[in-house]
């Protein structure tokens, strides 16, 4: 009787191990499959913005949104005919690097210009303005900081 339950409780454990690696190749099929901010590449997650909920920071960068994105994005980040708003979805919810190789790098076939000519501390102060508008966005139609209306 004594093999039968030893054989047993190897059945167990092997059945486990079994398991066990089926669901962790899953999290890594799943994580590998995880949309990118607009197939920004794995390193962007490395890049720190040194200007994270800094207000003097997020106010200069609402006067460079004022003068660079807004004709398109619209002056409250609201987004305009086709052009995705900014005051929420995958913008809010992209990394802060996603963000800025997205600004440097643009999709230009697709309507969005490359703003890599920026210096990189103006770059920078735009992405920290979007992530400010997360906290302000349950008031769409409340002016932004910097902005003309």
């Amino acid at each position: 009787m004594a093999t039968a339950t030893g054989s047993n409780k190897m059945r167990v454990r092997s059945g486990v191990g079994i398991i066990g690696a089926f669901v962790l190749s899953l999290g890594v099929i799943v994580t590998a499959a995880a949309p990118r901010f607009h197939n920004a590449p794995a390193s962007a997650d490395q890049l720190k913005n040194p200007y994270a909920g800094q207000a003097a920071e997020a106010k200069a960068g609402a006067s460079l949104f004022a003068q660079n994105c807004a004709s398109c994005h619209g002056s409250n980040a609201q987004g305009m005919a086709n052009i995705p708003a900014l005051r929420s979805g995958a913008t809010q919810s992209a990394a802060d690097g996603q963000l800025f190789w997205f600004i440097t790098v643009g999709e230009p076939d697709k309507g969005m210009p490359a703003w890599g000519s920026l210096p990189e501390r103006q770059r920078w102060q735009i992405v920290t303005y979007l992530k400010s508008l997360s906290s302000s966005s349950s008031s769409k139609t409340k002016p932004v900081v910097g902005s003309s209306r």
